[in-house]
């Protein structure tokens, strides 16, 4: 079976499951409150199969355009024996009824509340995005044979740059402009290496021209994506703790 077609099967067996269960809202709610509920089905139209259980017939029709749930007295033309009328769906005070109109939808809120509950509880939530550094220097910053400031701060390729100065980082380009506005100032910025976080201190360089003016940083010394993209070159002694 190919991939459509099972998404297909899945979206509609995940379609008379939500049916299903926002009809046994109406069933559960008429029954806490004493009403008869004569059929719960599937489908509308001739009946395929069916089987009673108590009082209440359960079953699948022809025509899978929804569902329902069958109450006593709901319909004004049906014929109900004397005896079960407290037992109608007319007899009960209006805010039974309301209550019984409004099960269904509100097994949805239930089942949304579940699902995220148990999201939450055994999947988990996502973390922040972070960018994982392809290398910290670039090779004009190695042709007088020393290690470039990113490198000597302690950064390695592979790191995944989780914060900076306990922020989250969205994208390479936030970590790039927060870097660049702070020439000199001390940041941390913390990393995931090999599933251990790592927090760095580093002091971003002000690069500046012959005459000794500030210029946009380059690539020489700076640290570089997984996409090749280079940032700014980073200086400073690097302090190291385990979160």
């Amino acid at each position: 079976m190919s991939g459509g077609a099972l998404g297909i099967l899945l979206f509609i067996a995940t379609l008379i499951v939500m049916v299903m269960i926002h009809e046994a809202g109406h069933m559960t709610a008429a029954r806490v409150f004493g009403m008869k509920v004569e059929e719960y089905f599937f489908g509308f139209g001739p009946r395929i199969f069916s089987f009673r259980r108590g009082e209440t017939e359960y079953g699948m029709k022809a025509i899978p355009a929804g569902g329902y749930v069958k109450i006593a007295g709901m319909n004004p033309y049906q014929t109900v024996p004397e005896s079960e009328l407290p037992r109608t769906f007319g007899a009960k005070p209006a805010w039974q009824r309301a209550i019984v109109l409004s099960a269904g939808s509100a097994t949805h809120f239930v089942m949304a509340a579940l699902l995220l509950t148990f999201s939450f509880a055994f999947l988990g939530v996502p973390g922040p995005t972070t960018t994982t550094l392809k290398s910290v220097t670039a090779t004009a910053a190695k042709l007088n044979g020393t290690p470039g400031p990113a490198e000597r701060a302690g950064l390695r390729p592979g790191d995944r740059i989780v914060a900076i100065d306990g922020n989250a980082i969205g994208k390479w380009q936030d970590l790039q402009n927060y870097i660049k506005a702070r020439p000199g100032r001390l940041v941390a910025i913390k990393v995931d290496r090999g599933g251990q976080l790592l927090t760095f201190g580093v002091t971003p360089d002000q690069i500046t021209n012959a005459d000794n003016q500030p210029i946009a940083p380059g690539p020489k010394g700076g640290i570089q994506d997984s996409k090749g993209n280079f940032g700014t070159p980073m200086s400073g002694v690097v302090t190291v703790s385990g979160d």
